[in-house]
């Protein structure tokens, strides 16, 4: 869910996150996503497709950086405090698994749904996210 993009941006609100225990590299922060091909009538499988998804990074990416900018995720020493951080990271990892499992219903029922991870409507309601972790 949260990219490993976030890590060599170097946002240190996810290092204070991983300090308190939020497991950027476990199940709770990943999902298996099928994969998808354009030829028509294919959907799926081995003979599927994934390609990069920089606008789905940058979306989460922008949401990470909402929630650093407010000055109440800070500790007395102005540093992330780590438990908000690691919540606000288990939140959105939710919050970005319920987008996406949305994401592949919308597929399943309407075969012409591109299943991407820089789909516009995932990337406008991640964008959306600003609002609800700011």
């Amino acid at each position: 869910m949260i990219p490993k993009d976030i890590i060599s941006k170097g946002r240190e609100s996810l290092w204070a996150a991983i300090d308190a225990g939020f497991g950027f590299n476990t199940k709770a922060n990943g999902k298996w996503l099928k994969r998808y091909t354009t030829k028509p009538g294919a959907r799926g499988g081995i003979d599927g497709s994934h390609t990069g998804h920089k606008k789905y990074n940058a979306a989460v990416d922008e949401v990470v950086l909402a929630w650093e900018s407010n000055l109440d995720n800070l500790d007395e020493a102005g540093n992330f405090d780590p438990q908000k951080a690691k919540k606000f990271y288990e939140n959105l990892a939710n919050k970005l698994d319920d987008l996406i499992s949305d994401l592949e219903k919308t597929a399943v029922q309407n075969p012409n749904t591109k299943y991407t991870l820089d789909n516009t409507e995932l990337l406008n309601a991640i964008t959306d996210l600003k609002k609800y972790f700011k």
